[in-house]
């Protein structure tokens, strides 16, 4: 450990202080048992500190939340550190191998996927390599860091059902970003639930290509370790088994049979003489039949048999017809390897069930929509206009984001509604103000100053600068609450100077992750995200030259 970096929190790299307990994110230090795993607060490549472990070291690679010291960002940073080679004492940083030739191998592997995940920057729904690098005779893939869950705690948070909606997209998602990756000549090779990380805009991200651990596997005595049983193919027990796409697609669908089923299929080499898997159908109602074709062509133990890319696993499972009905994935304790827990079986009841579930679902969307529209009525003083945005809102929470959301809606805070009422437009949906200047062909309010979000949940909204001081954060107390995981409960504060003319004041109020700022250079050009520190004074004629960014990739907004 660098003695420099003692009283920084390994969680949230802020100053904790000399106690266990982080004050700023409640984060707890406990002293690390785990003898492989570098040393907290050890730099390396005299840039990244090294906090707190993500999840367990796995067989072939350790994973660290980390800080870089360059960019003041958070990132993930995994080291290859394969069990089966490598070895190291208990806080050191170098590594001891135990078989050269095997490290050797899975180290060129590991270094040359890493240079082509690179290149993969922007493919949808696939992790984002920012960098990797060299060190004490071993390497580290420097990772944009996500805040979320893995599928397995996101069926757990959402009562252990996802609607056939979200199930589509989810498959969609991930179907899109694979064809890009099979497009440049990679495979992935580990798809499962563990390795399917949901973010908090309930997008998905696949972690952990394994080309590293096959590269090792293809020198080992048995493969078997080596595979996730339920998940691996009948070609990744074979040591010269032909992978491609068709690899990766029997991974995906034996990943959405698993989470629409609760059921891990059965290895792959124990269903070539007599296939014991079985059908959806028999498992779960209410399943589009192209949905369960797709992925039960996509699970064939024949690799010959299975769909060929990704575009043609996509063509099978077409659109839907059922992509609004919900299947039941109970969560149960059954045993998984590489720390999966399976959901356990839940079969459908028949045609009963799915009936009042639909009919549950469609109360809670008439009580959703009552209720915003009493409150949004009284405060703006419109039944019309509010009961129009409140269905829009509620049908919007509902279909993009599952019936749940819909809860949300109603803890909005009043203040917040009131913000909307006088706000140019919310999601695309005109206010009534808004809607009068639009017909008359005037502006309304037209000294007034607008915070305007360019993404976040107020995507879209132009929120009107209140006299006296604005607080943005988490916090109930806040006049503008956010609730992003980045934003701290009090994070920044906006408020008019004396005037006229009126310039704006922006202070960060010691948040966590800090606020940046861009400011434009001219020409469309604008300069480099710098930390705000202190009080920014921003005067009248260069209100709209500035953008704001809360935490490394949070909401971001700009002034009107």
């Amino acid at each position: 450990m660098d003695t420099r970096f003692r009283g920084i929190c390994i969680s949230c790299f802020g100053d904790k202080g000399p106690g266990p307990e982080c004050p700023l994110c409640g984060y707890r230090e406990r002293k690390q048992t785990l003898r492989t795993p570098l040393s907290a607060r050890t730099l390396i490549v005299g840039r990244y500190l090294i906090g707190r472990l993500l999840g367990r070291p796995g067989g072939f690679g350790i994973t660290y939340k980390a800080w870089d010291m360059e960019q003041d960002a958070v990132v993930a940073v995994k080291e290859f550190f394969p069990a089966q080679a490598a070895d190291r004492s208990s806080g050191e940083p170098g590594l001891t191998l135990t078989d050269p030739a095997l490290f050797a191998h899975g180290l060129e592997r590991f270094t040359d996927e890493a240079s082509r995940l690179l290149a993969l920057r922007g493919t949808p729904s696939m992790v984002h390599v920012l960098d990797y690098r060299e060190e004490r005779g071993t390497a580290y893939i420097i990772m944009k860091y996500y805040e979320g869950c893995d599928l397995l705690e996101h069926l757990e948070r959402n009562g252990g059902r996802l609607t056939e909606l979200e199930i589509r997209r989810l498959a969609e998602q991930l179907a899109t970003g694979l064809s890009e990756v099979h497009e440049r000549g990679l495979l992935h090779r580990d798809i499962k639930p563990s390795n399917i990380y949901i973010r908090h805009d309930r997008t998905p991200i696949l972690l952990d290509f394994g080309s590293a651990r096959f590269a090792i596997s293809e020198r080992s005595q048995s493969l078997s370790v080596f595979v996730t049983e339920g998940f691996a193919p009948f070609e990744q027990y074979q040591t010269k088994g032909r992978q491609g796409p068709w690899t990766d697609i029997y991974s995906l669908c034996a990943t959405l049979y698993f989470v629409l089923t609760g059921e891990r299929p059965p290895q792959a080499p124990d269903r070539w003489n007599k296939d014991t898997l079985r059908p959806i159908r028999d498992l779960v109602s209410g399943i589009s039949p192209d949905l369960e074709t797709a992925i039960h062509r996509g699970l064939a133990v024949s690799a010959a048999d299975r769909p060929q890319s990704m575009k043609e696993l996509r063509e099978l499972w077409g659109p839907g017809s059922g992509a609004l009905r919900s299947a039941p994935t109970a969560l149960g304790e059954a045993n998984m390897h590489d720390g999966d827990r399976a959901p356990a079986h839940s079969s459908g009841t028949g045609s009963g069930n799915s009936r009042r579930e639909t009919l549950a679902a469609l109360v809670t969307l008439a009580a959703g929509f009552a209720l915003l529209s009493a409150l949004y009525g009284m405060a703006i003083g419109s039944l019309v206009t509010a009961s129009y945005v409140s269905l829009c809102y509620v049908l919007h929470l509902a279909l993009g984001a599952g019936i749940e959301a819909s809860f949300w809606g109603l803890c909005i805070p009043g203040y917040n509604l009131w913000l909307l009422s006088r706000s140019r437009g919310v999601r695309g949906y005109p206010s009534e103000a808004g809607a009068r200047a639009e017909h008359s062909g005037h502006e309304t309010e037209a000294d007034e100053i607008h915070v305007v979000f360019d993404s976040g949940a107020w995507s879209g909204a132009a929120l009107p600068l209140q006299e006296g001081q604005t607080v943005f954060g988490r916090d109930q107390g806040a006049q503008l609450m956010l609730d992003a995981p980045e934003v701290s409960r009090r994070h920044v504060a906006l408020r008019l100077d004396a005037g006229p003319p009126q310039a704006i004041l922006v202070e960060d109020l010691g948040s966590r992750n800090g606020t940046f700022v861009s400011k434009d250079l001219g020409n469309d050009d604008w300069s480099d995200w710098t930390a705000l520190t202190g009080t920014l004074k921003i005067e009248p004629a260069d209100r709209c030259r500035y953008r704001f960014r809360l935490g490394a990739e949070s909401d971001r907004f700009h002034l009107e």
